[in-house]
Formats: structure tokens, C-alpha cells, sequence
């Protein structure tokens, strides 16, 4: 297994590819927090911003962290598909508290 597969939390392989039971317990979680927050539905084109709220300096690459949040919203009806985001950025901002991601 290569080191790509290794550290992606999303991803596993073994016969198949399958999400990884990190991922599904995140993806509960979010939609949960994301089902109280009660967010508009966004029907066609829209922009998306992931803002990483970082609590360590440990490194990473901030475009793997747009996927997740992007598939959160179109299972829940935030959004109808990812395929209408016309723009798509992660900012990185440090926090003293627990790390947390946040979309705009």
C-alpha cells in the first residue's frame, strides 16, 4: 500500500474501495451538526469556501479537506450537486481551541 492510500482518512482498499469508519463517524457527526443549523438549499451555480480552524502545525494539504464537506452537503440538500460549485477555495486560520472546518 502506497503512502497516499495510507494517510488518506477518507479512503480505504481492500477489495474495494470503501469510506473508512473515521470518515463515516466525522460524516454523522457534521450532518447532525449540519441538520441544526438548518442551512438555506442553494438550487444551481453557487461558490464555497472551507476555512480550516487548524489547532496543531502539523502539515497538510488543504485541498484534501474540501471533498468531505462538499459530498456533506449535497447528501443532506444543501446543495443539489458539487458538480454546480463554480468556485471552490480552503483557507487555513490557526485556533487555540478544538480544529473545526466551516463553510461559506
Amino acid at each position: 500500500m502506497g503512502k497516499s492510500q495510507r494517510d488518506n482518512a477518507i479512503w480505504r482498499s481492500h477489495k474495494r474501495v470503501t469510506k473508512s469508519e473515521r470518515y463515516n463517524t466525522w460524516a454523522r457527526a457534521a450532518g447532525w451538526e449540519l441538520k441544526a443549523q438548518r442551512p438555506e438549499k442553494l438550487i444551481g451555480w453557487y461558490d464555497m469556501t472551507v476555512v480550516l480552524h487548524e489547532a496543531d502545525k502539523r502539515k497538510r494539504d488543504a485541498d484534501n479537506f474540501f471533498k468531505a464537506p462538499a459530498d456533506l452537503l449535497v447528501t443532506h440538500g444543501v446543495v443539489e450537486d458539487d458538480s454546480y460549485c463554480v468556485n471552490a477555495s480552503v483557507r487555513r486560520q490557526k485556533t487555540s481551541g478544538k480544529a473545526y472546518c466551516e463553510v461559506i
